[in-house]
């Protein structure tokens, strides 16, 4: 072996480890971010069991977007599997093969959904609690009525692993679990009054900001994989949102998953689930969408 393809292997080698090297400090600093944990008490909460709550925790569960990562049987999904990132999944609630349901007391529940807190005390990897941390108590408590009595279903889902980009991410604070974001010293949030008011679709849209961003305006989706579209800019801005929708658009959109100009919404938007809420709720969404600030898409 020549002088010059020796140099060029060592180089080769240099640079393998490297990167190596890289990997490991990456992999070591986003673990530890991984395996902080996170205190909090826990405040009593009464937990109903009468069918009309239960029925109403059915509701909730099928129309915020539970269903996306937990199934519509509560057994479980399987959310992203991507070669980079990582695979994304939602275990199994019931209390089947598989499930964590036997496992569960109401603080744990609890905990999850309005903390984004595993029964370790680590941040749930890719629970949006933000997205539920606003949810009313009496909500809360009939959600977790329903998922207490939800059939068991045999199932094991495979388990969440994050990949090197996945690690990246986490250094970056897209991937970091939301509980290190939710303010752990807040009370339970009280519900406003239903009905297809702009005050109680604000309340429902928190189940929007997780993907749409806080001012709803859309973007590139932080931490999700490289195929998935950007969210839509929900927002009136008459350039790239909804300026030029009428109420009739919006309810074709999530009812029939069809925009006004014919095109579809991508599979990633779980309108289907969205497509159960009652019209009182999708006219109280549509309501509060006229009333949040213009902004060009992706001004999250």
């Amino acid at each position: 072996m020549g002088g010059f393809a020796r140099g060029v292997l060592k180089l080769l080698v240099g640079l393998v480890a490297l990167v190596a090297i890289a990997l490991g400090a990456v992999y070591s600093l986003s673990g530890q971010r991984l395996a902080r944990t996170y205190a909090v008490e826990i405040a009593p909460l009464a937990i109903p069991a009468d069918a009309a709550a239960v029925e109403r925790g059915r509701h909730i569960y099928q129309t915020r977007g539970c269903a996306d990562c937990h199934g519509e049987n509560l057994a479980g999904n399987l959310v992203a599997d991507d070669p980079l990132i990582g695979r994304l999944s939602g275990p199994n609630l019931t209390r089947g093969e598989g499930g964590i349901g036997a496992l569960l007391a109401d603080a744990d529940y609890i905990r999850a959904i309005v903390y984004g807190i595993g029964r370790d005390g680590k941040g749930l990897r890719i629970m949006p609690a933000e997205d539920y941390a606003k949810m009313g108590a009496a909500d809360l408590g009939a959600l977790i009525a329903y998922l207490k009595q939800a059939p068991p279903v045999d199932h094991v889902p495979p388990p969440t692993v994050f990949r090197p980009l996945g690690h990246a991410l986490v250094l970056k604070g897209d991937l970091m679990p939301s509980a290190s974001r939710i303010d752990r010293t807040a009370g339970y949030a009280e519900a406003p009054p239903e009905g297809p008011t702009a005050e109680y679709g604000d309340y429902l849209a928190n189940t929007c900001r997780g993907c749409h961003g806080p001012t709803l305006s859309g973007g590139k989706i932080p931490g999700a994989p490289p195929d998935w579209p950007a969210a839509k800019n929900l927002t009136p801005d008459p350039a790239s949102g909804l300026g030029q929708w009428t109420e009739a658009d919006f309810f074709r959109a999530i009812r029939e998953q069809t925009r006004p100009d014919g095109t579809k919404l991508d599979p990633v938007m779980p309108a289907q689930q969205f497509a159960r809420m009652t019209d009182d709720e999708l006219k109280a969404l549509w309501a509060y969408l006229l009333t949040v600030e213009a902004k060009a898409v992706g001004n999250r």
